[in-house]
């Protein structure tokens, strides 16, 4: 039997009850009409054979209460000599009271004690021993009839469909609102049918054949109460079994667990609006592996954890994923809670493996929460970082078969706190970049000019040597210069101002600025004049420092090769080299400033190209083989006239 809280009593009168019982030194056994519906587990302590065994078999305990028909109130205290299941005899007292409930079922409530070492003693213990009893029985009467937990006794049906109540307590009453006769028999099984959503029915008959499985069961309905609202109803039953092995009885308890699964509707509201990522994980069978290896004697799971690292990965392979949120979906870019499930493997790094393992370690030795900041990937591979705290819910510390994840996703801040930083860099090298260029310019200036005043004065007579000097310092001024506007363009805001354009102009023009050797080949590939907006200053530029790069790469020669495309509303320009092409490592990094692998230059370039592109609201990309070329791709979007307005 089962005498379990009623979670809508005061935990005070059933801790009462659990003390009651607990203070029993003796085997208790209850009898109903001459069946035995309960031996109490401390017999086999007692006799060395089991509830099932002594059942059915020609023992002499509650022959007298099986045998004889008591009238009600009738109380019997006989002693006898019993042989052990180890051969030893002891003296056994059996005092019982017969009771009828309401509908005239008689039960016989009983207690065995061993009397072995009062029979060696005088007999002046006598009257203290049935002082004990007293006491016992009130405590006994007191767990039955007072206990505020639904008792319940049932039978079978014979197709095993379902059992028919034969006994419940009278606290019923205070649980659905109705007395206990109306759900006894098969009047009362109808009854009960009757305040039963169909739904709730239905899955209840579905979980029955579990209870003859498995021999106990929990199940979990709502009942119409006799005020007109439906409360939950957790049912707890097992089975008893005769000497042939057949289901003889149903026991169990009715308690109401209205307010708990109320809780538990307004958890799973509050779960699904919260906007942060949450997941609900079932830890049970790791809990259970912590258990083994205790046995083993490990106790320093720290090391052990990290010196086994296929261990970690098996514990993972446990871990049960019982929920998540819409806002987990969103993060992980998944449609369904089994994407996520398929998907682990894809959203687990090797630092979240690091971090599962620091979260095992937490739990093994005791610890009910745990956090850390790590790096996850979405289902579409992109890079995420995040913070994941773990709690264990109350209630379930015991098995951790319910742990509640949250996943903070700290991607925008974290990228929010760079932007910052390289806004702040930008600002710095800004700032120096309009200092150095305005302090060049003047003396570049001069230089230009004496240059050409040399020129002239020598005119045609000039030594050639001199004339090849006045040209290195002509090349000279004009890489200084360029330098002098790279510097001039970044410290600037990038302003621009669209204007009609085509490609053919901005590439025509981005020629005339750089210069291609004679041992490189162009291929130009530029579709025939398209219109489109654009501020061709800053397209030409672009081109001309992506030429200019190809060219670089080209040393000992080549093709350039320019194209363009005019497709789904945006124009991209295309230039490729045959050159040396670009380390796979420096494909990301070419596009920070001050990055150049160049023996001149200030990496200053391809970060101009990108700031000119992105002010247009397009892309750039590059593409590379090392030892095979280079292709950068400048795309942008083709703009209308009444667009011009809003982009500047």
């Amino acid at each position: 039997m089962h005498a379990i809280e009623d979670k809508t009593r005061t935990s005070a009168k059933d801790e009462e009850i659990a003390r009651a019982l607990a203070n029993i030194p003796d085997v208790m056994w209850v009898i109903r009409e001459r069946q035995v519906v309960y031996i109490g587990p401390n017999v086999v302590k007692m006799l060395g054979f089991t509830p099932e065994e002594i059942i059915g078999s020609k023992l002499p305990i509650m022959q007298k209460a099986l045998q004889e028909s008591l009238p009600d109130e009738r109380k019997y205290d006989i002693e006898y000599r019993i042989q052990r299941k180890d051969g030893q005899w002891i003296w056994i007292q059996e005092r019982a009271v017969s009771h009828h409930e309401r509908g005239g079922i008689r039960y016989t409530y009983g207690l065995l004690s061993d009397i072995t070492q009062r029979k060696m003693k005088d007999d002046s213990s006598r009257a203290a021993m049935e002082d004990e009893f007293r006491s016992t029985k009130e405590q006994l009467e007191y767990a039955v009839f007072s206990n505020p937990a639904v008792i319940y006794i049932g039978k079978p049906l014979p197709d095993q469909s379902d059992f028919i109540g034969i006994y419940i307590s009278k606290s019923i009453k205070s649980v659905v609102g109705f007395e206990a006769e109306q759900l006894i028999g098969e009047s009362g099984s109808k009854f009960w049918k009757s305040r039963v959503p169909p739904e709730d029915f239905q899955k209840y008959q579905d979980e029955v054949p579990a209870l003859w499985r498995d021999g106990q069961h929990a199940f979990e309905y709502r009942f119409l109460h006799k005020d007109g609202k439906y409360r939950w109803i957790r049912e707890e039953e097992r089975i008893i079994r005769d000497e042939h092995n057949q289901v003889r009885d149903v026991v169990g308890y009715w308690i109401d667990v209205t307010d708990r699964r109320l809780s538990e509707e307004k958890f799973r509201e509050l779960f699904e609006a919260c906007p942060i990522s949450l997941w609900e994980e079932d830890f049970s069978s790791v809990k259970e592996y912590f258990n083994e290896l205790r046995l083993k004697g490990i106790s320093r799971f720290k090391k052990y954890f990290t010196d086994h690292p296929d261990d970690v990965i098996k514990c993972a392979s446990m871990v049960k994923i019982l929920n998540v949120n819409e806002a987990t979906l969103k993060l992980y870019n998944a449609k369904g809670i089994q994407e996520i499930v398929d998907g682990l493997q894809h959203i687990i790094t090797k630092q979240s493996i690091n971090t599962f393992r620091d979260e095992l370690i937490a739990l093994a030795e005791g610890n009910i929460q745990f956090s850390n900041k790590i790096e996850n990937k979405t289902l579409n591979g992109e890079t995420i970082h995040v913070n994941v705290l773990c709690r264990v819910v109350p209630g379930y510390e015991g098995t951790l078969a319910k742990i509640l994840v949250c996943i903070v996703d700290l991607t925008p801040e974290k990228k929010l706190r760079e932007t910052l930083l390289r806004s702040q860099r930008l600002a710095a090298i800004g700032e120096t970049a309009t200092m150095v260029g305005h302090d060049l310019r003047n003396p570049l200036q001069g230089i230009s000019g004496a240059a050409y005043n040399i020129r002239k004065h020598l005119g045609t007579a000039a030594d050639p040597s001199v004339t090849d000097m006045l040209g290195v310092i002509d090349k000279g001024v004009q890489y200084a210069n360029r330098i002098v506007n790279d510097l001039h363009d970044f410290s600037r805001e990038s302003q621009i101002h669209l204007l009609p354009t085509t490609t053919k102009s901005i590439v025509r023009q981005a020629f005339t600025h750089a210069k291609v050797p004679n041992n490189i080949r162009i291929a130009d590939g530029i579709l025939n004049d398209f219109e489109f907006l654009a501020d061709e200053s800053k397209m030409s530029r672009v081109i001309t420092n992506l030429i200019q790069n190809a060219v670089d790469a080209m040393p000992d020669g080549g093709i350039l090769s320019i194209s363009s495309t005019n497709e789904n509303g945006q124009v991209s320009i295309r230039v490729t080299d045959t050159g040396v092409g670009i380390p796979r490592d420096h494909l990301v990094k070419i596009w920070n400033t001050l990055f150049t692998t160049k023996s001149k230059g200030m990496g200053l370039g391809l970060p101009i190209c990108k700031r000119f592109i992105e002010a247009h609201g397009g892309t750039i990309s590059v593409e590379s083989t090392p030892g095979k070329g280079s292709t950068f791709t400048a795309t942008i979007p083709i703009k209308t006239a009444s667009e011009v307005s809003q982009i500047e």
